[in-house]
């Protein structure tokens, strides 16, 4: 039985990414792709529920779950151009935007109850990237009217060009339980504006060294 909750949220999710590679593709940009080698003992997700469970031995909520992520995923950083309105000789404005994509990454379980890896986009705040699942968030940025309902995801990342550093939740199935995640990398690949799926070839062939190498 499919759980409509779940499918709520993945429709959602798939909604802020359309909506973020529409206003994406609409702005002018510099873009930089990086691969990221996972260091998996810094790497994790863990669920957690505060919904009480009772038994004969008493009540408590259950005892956390906690999943290693490894592997390698792509990272791109953009400097987007953004018309705040809706003429073009309205004013604009400039932000560093990063986003995560899968290439070849082992979740390890964590997908199999409910986990969704962070695909949707973070500004550049400082030194640090902030990243949130609403849909609304670039149309804030740009002035647009905007409403949006629902628990939304976030993160907070660093990124120099070289180290990766990620934290962030997901919401799961209401209130009461959630996904906190970190995940930590380094760079082995990189390239200006990649072609599509070369830096998915660039993973693999960068993956098959590194095992040649840890089983030499």
């Amino acid at each position: 039985m499919s759980n409509p909750l779940r499918a709520l949220q993945t429709s959602k999710s798939r909604l802020a990414g359309g909506i973020c590679s529409l206003l994406l593709a609409c702005a002018s940009h510099q873009a930089q792709a990086s691969l990221i080698q996972l260091d998996a003992s810094q790497s994790q997700v863990t669920y957690s529920s505060t919904f009480v469970i009772c038994d004969p031995l008493g009540c408590a909520p259950p005892a956390p779950q906690t999943f290693t992520l490894s592997g390698a995923l792509q990272v791109d950083v953009q400097r987007k151009t953004f018309t705040v309105g809706f003429l073009p000789t309205d004013p604009t404005i400039e932000v560093d935007l990063i986003q995560f994509t899968p290439v070849a990454l082992n979740l390890n379980g964590a997908d199999a109850i409910g986990f969704s890896f962070p695909t949707f986009v973070g500004i550049l705040n400082g030194n640090t990237y902030v990243g949130k699942e609403d849909p609304c968030t670039l149309s804030l940025l740009q002035g647009m009217n905007c409403m949006s309902m629902g628990s939304f995801g976030d993160f907070e990342a660093t990124y120099d060009g070289h180290t990766l550093s990620v934290e962030g939740t997901d919401p799961h199935n209401g209130i009461f339980n959630s996904f906190r995640y970190r995940f930590v990398g380094q760079s082995i690949a990189s390239q200006a504006v990649p072609e599509p799926g070369g830096l998915a070839l660039t993973a693999l062939a960068g993956l098959a060294v590194i095992r040649r190498s840890r089983q030499g």
